[in-house]
Formats: C-alpha cells, structure tokens, sequence
C-alpha cells in the first residue's frame, strides 16, 4: 500500500526520540487498574506494553461515553506523558477528503482532537453497541525491538463494529495502523503517532459500502 511510507516515518521517528532523550524511563510491570468511567461504571485499564493499551482502548471503545478515560489514556498527552499525539492520514483518504468542496484542513498535530473525534464517533451510531478488534499486520510485521528500549514501533490490522437494533453488524472503521508507543515516566505505554492506512480488501479509500472507510477518514469527518 501506497501509505506504507509511513514506515520509514516511523523509524526516524524512534532515531529522533532517542536522540533527544524525548523518552520516558522504563518501569517494573504494572498490573490492570479498575478505572472508573461515566456513571460510576468500572472499565479494566492496562497500559504495561502497547498491546495491553490497544486493548484497553477497545474496551474503551465498546464502553462508549463511559470509556472515554480509557481509551484517551491510551493516547499520548502533552502534560500527563510529556509528548504530544501526532496522526497521518493515507494519502489516498487525504485526496478523497479535500476533493470534496469545503473541505476543511485538519489540525496538525492532532493532539487533545482526538478526544473530540472520540465524543463524536461513539455518538455516530447512535445507542449500537461497538466492538473494536486489533489483530497483526500479516502484510507489514513488526521490526524487531529492545524489550528493553522505551520505544515500540507495532503494525496492526483493526475493526470497529456496531451492533444495530436489529440486532444486524455493521462495520464502521476498518484499517491497518502503523503505531508509535512511547514508554513514559510513569511506566505507561501510550500511542505517540498513529500512521492511519486504508485496507484494499475493504474498498480503499472509496469502498463501495460507504461505512467501511478507516479510521483517518472518521478523524477527518468527526471533528
């Protein structure tokens, strides 16, 4: 895939981390925490290696309204984890958005939008129950990492699905993301760049089903 660029984005992104020591130190092990969401509802959070935070992002995800602490904990933030969240979008997606009139430019970085865009895009299906699913990157496989470096560079596959009244799923994000973690101060592994990518298998950037686009184009449009 065209965007697929991003990977060489990736890797000098990790050289320029490293070599301004704009990185956090590493930690022992920190178990899941109980966190309270909306409502006084319980969502489990586990942000200990990138894997357990795309999880709890999901969680996050499915919790809704509630979720929201979740799944933004995944998310790198200027003052709690000193480093800001950047997110690239598939060239692809980006002619396909501003061809069309109006179109407004997005802002970069990204940083605190993406909790926007999360508030919007819980609310898109209305009361559907959704279901996030990460799964590896058969086409794009991890490079290989320092377990002990406090950086990660993950390639994933996702899927976002809600549940409709009828009880009928729908699919409404669908992709492949190439992922900058950082390891922070406070033992927390969060998303520092997500490197957005379409899946061909779904359509690209035009699917014929117009729910099944990926998640940069849902960041473009629920802002």
């Amino acid at each position: 895939m065209s965007g697929r660029r991003f990977a060489l984005l990736g890797i000098l992104l990790l050289a320029w981390l490293a070599s301004t020591g704009a990185v956090g130190m590493c930690e022992l092990f920190r178990p899941a925490t109980p966190e309270a969401g909306g409502s006084g509802t319980v969502i489990l959070t586990n942000y200990s290696d990138p894997d357990s935070t795309l999880s709890t992002m999901a969680r996050g995800i499915a919790a809704k309204s509630n979720g929201t602490n979740a799944y933004m904990g995944g998310i790198a933030d200027t003052v709690r984890d000193l480093h800001l969240f950047r997110t690239y979008f598939d060239q692809a997606v980006l002619s396909r958005y501003f061809s069309i009139p109006g179109a407004l430019p997005y802002p970069d970085p990204w940083g605190d939008q993406e909790r926007t865009f999360f508030f919007n895009f819980i609310q898109y299906k209305g009361n559907a129950q959704y279901e996030m699913t990460w799964a590896p990157d058969n086409f794009n496989p991890d490079p290989p990492t320092d377990p002990n470096a406090p950086l990660a560079l993950i390639h994933r596959s996702y899927k976002v699905t809600a549940k409709l009244s009828d009880g009928s799923l729908l699919i409404i994000a669908v992709g492949y993301a190439e992922l900058l973690f950082v390891h922070t101060t406070t033992g927390r592994w969060v998303i520092a760049v997500w490197s957005d990518h379409v899946d061909p298998a779904y359509g690209g950037a035009n699917p014929q089903n117009p729910d099944q686009v990926c998640m940069g184009w849902r960041r473009l449009n629920l802002r």
